[in-house]
């Protein structure tokens, strides 16, 4: 009996390793977008602490009126530097915030064509196997016929029998 061979199986394969290389890309994807997630939440910690600093040195400033002017000097220069330490993580911010949406983006892509990948696989994989059942079905029907020839061949019938 011969053996199925599926003619489109070097296709088949190529498509099984373009749906790997899709899923591991989705993964890379998926923790660069954590990564990016992660960053805008710490800048967002930092932004939210020199909001704190800022209006606690300005009540600082109110209070300490009394002191020298040397004093006042240098809690308003470090207030000027803790507002523009706080303009820069606002910046900051932005920027993160674009780098996570197209973080978004590029998982969504490759989520795209991991999906691609998958179906294309499945239609050759439906197909392999519409034809191996096919296939299996002549070879049986072949082996009936076969046997059939042998039974007749082994046990002709007589005329007699009638």
């Amino acid at each position: 009996m011969t053996v199925f061979r599926f003619r489109l199986q070097v296709l088949l394969d190529k498509k099984i390793e373009e749906r790997n290389l899709a899923a591991v890309k989705l993964t890379e994807a998926k923790r660069v977008h954590r990564t990016a997630q992660q960053k805008l939440s710490d800048i967002e910690k930092l932004e939210r602490k020199l909001a704190e600093q800022i209006a606690s040195t300005r009540e600082q400033l109110l209070i300490e009126s009394e002191a020298s002017s040397i004093q006042l000097g240098r809690l308003a220069k470090y207030l000027r530097g803790l507002q523009e330490d706080e303009r820069s993580a606002r910046h900051s911010i932005d920027l993160q915030r674009q780098i996570v949406k197209g973080a978004e983006e590029q998982v969504r892509r490759t989520h795209a064509w991991l999906a691609e990948c998958s179906r294309e696989m499945e239609v050759l994989d439906k197909y392999r196997e519409k034809l191996r059942k096919s296939f299996l079905r002549a070879a049986l029907r072949k082996e009936e016929i076969d046997q059939d020839e042998i039974s007749a061949l082994l046990h002709p019938k007589r005329s007699d029998d009638v």
